[in-house]
């Protein structure tokens, strides 16, 4: 772990929040984290995947990595939806919960912290996890959930295939994986390099550009959200992993990618697709300021097995 780099990311998260507080109009800030979030997602994002990727040796049991965050978004669903009726929570809020409690900030937020805590050699299966697990899930598992708790009509095969197919990271993955030689040239790599290095200053700037105050109100519904994304998650990875076998550091890795908090773009297609809103926002916003508390915590008990 090295904490100038955590000092660098706080810095930039509080860059975020200082032009937050000189843009007055609402639909400004929007448009900006929104203008920010696209050059990370169709730049340098893709350039860290060119960077990284083919470096890895793919190995049979790679899919392992995305298959735990499949695991757990299973078993996060059920017990969400239990205990959500358990507590007799609104419609909209149960939701809202089973879409943001499987769903963390896998990308944005943690492509950064595990090569803080890691790495960069720890971000390709940083990188399996977040693409091929929790990606697909917003693909696939979301417009589910959306249909049947929100004003979303159902997602016809076609739309789904166009959305999967035309996420560029997810593409820029495949195509460093089939022409890896050709990525591994050392000139693109300069351009990948230089490309890439914006993804940390960017993200944390957006995310600041993003956070909001907690609302009062949502003592229930918050706890259980981030109670089950942030300290559950990580434990039933671990399990899987243990009963699997398998505890090197690419399994240390996944498990510390599945404590992120609550995923932004899910968080915004749940509010914006008629679920309760202001939980939304709360989950994404309160979780990624406790993210700097759990995710140390999460490294370091790693580093007990």
């Amino acid at each position: 772990m090295q904490l100038h780099k955590i000092i660098v990311i706080l810095s930039f998260l509080f860059l975020g929040l200082f032009l937050k507080s000189l843009i007055q109009r609402e639909t400004l800030k929007t448009k900006t984290s929104l203008i920010l979030n696209n050059i990370i997602i169709y730049i340098c994002l893709p350039a860290l995947i060119f960077k990284i990727i083919p470096t890895l040796e793919v190995k049979e049991d790679s899919w392992v990595y995305p298959l735990s965050h499949w695991f757990s978004l299973l078993v996060l669903a059920v017990l969400t939806y239990i205990v959500s009726k358990a507590c007799k929570l609104e419609r909209k809020t149960i939701g809202c919960l089973l879409i943001l409690v499987p769903l963390g900030n896998t990308s944005f937020l943690g492509y950064p912290m595990v090569e803080v805590f890691f790495g960069s050699k720890a971000l390709p299966y940083a990188i399996l996890y977040d693409q091929m697990g929790s990606f697909l899930a917003l693909a696939l598992y979301s417009p589910l959930i959306l249909f049947i708790y929100g004003q979303e009509k159902s997602p016809s095969l076609v739309k789904l295939v166009k959305k999967i197919g035309g996420f560029l990271p997810l593409l820029a993955l495949l195509a460093s994986i089939l022409f890896k030689d050709f990525f591994l040239k050392e000139r693109i790599q300069k351009i990948v390099s230089l490309l890439s290095y914006g993804v940390i200053p960017l993200a944390m700037t957006a995310l600041g550009l993003q956070l909001k105050k907690p609302s009062k109100g949502l003592g229930i519904p918050l706890i259980i959200g981030l109670s089950f994304k942030m300290i559950l998650s990580p434990i039933i990875t671990f399990f899987f992993f243990k009963i699997l076998g398998g505890f090197n550091t690419p399994e240390k890795v996944v498990i510390f990618q599945s404590a992120m908090p609550p995923m932004i773009t899910a968080g915004i297609l749940a509010s914006e697709k008629g679920l309760q809103k202001s939980l939304c926002l709360n989950l994404i916003s309160v979780g990624l300021l406790f993210s700097f508390i759990v995710l140390p915590v999460c490294y370091c008990l790693l580093q007990l097995f």
